[in-house]
């Protein structure tokens, strides 16, 4: 097992993670290194899901930010842009008129951190860092998904 893998697999028993688990805001679905599918739950709204599927790319975990964004879990495949949370802060970091929809507009996502390297002065709260685990990514995307639309 490379030593990607064999840190994800720590943290996915780690105290953050099992805490989002036992706390029901996300479980883990599918691991077929790299790539890993959760599910995380979201607030309750009229017409909205009340869980969202969330595929990330893991390659080179922790040392790199994991990239990816929301996942249809019956198709199998991106989120279509119709099905994606609608309003203020989900619209934003989930939208789908960057990287094809298939990267977070967000400071913990790889793909987006190395277009915008400015982010991580300006968010260090939210910046990915090797010293963060899967959980925080986890965590900020229940956040999102929990945030005023």
């Amino acid at each position: 097992m490379a030593p990607d893998e064999r840190a994800l697999r720590a943290a996915l028993d780690s105290p953050a993670f099992r805490s989002g688990v036992d706390g029901g805001r996300w479980r883990l679905i599918s691991l077929d290194w790299p790539v890993a599918v959760f599910v995380v739950f979201a607030a309750a709204r009229h017409d909205s899901p009340g869980n969202y599927g969330l595929r990330l790319d893991l390659t080179r975990y922790p040392q790199q930010a994991p990239t990816g964004s929301l996942w249809d879990l019956e198709r199998d495949d991106w989120l279509a842009s119709d099905e994606r949370p609608k309003g203020g802060l989900a619209e934003h970091v989930f939208r789908t008129d960057w990287e094809n929809g298939r990267a977070t507009y967000a400071p913990w996502d790889r793909v987006a951190l190395e277009g915008h390297s400015e982010w991580a002065r300006q968010h260090p709260q939210d910046t990915w860092h090797p010293g963060r685990g899967i959980g925080f990514i986890l965590s900020r995307v229940h956040s999102v998904l929990h945030a005023d639309g």
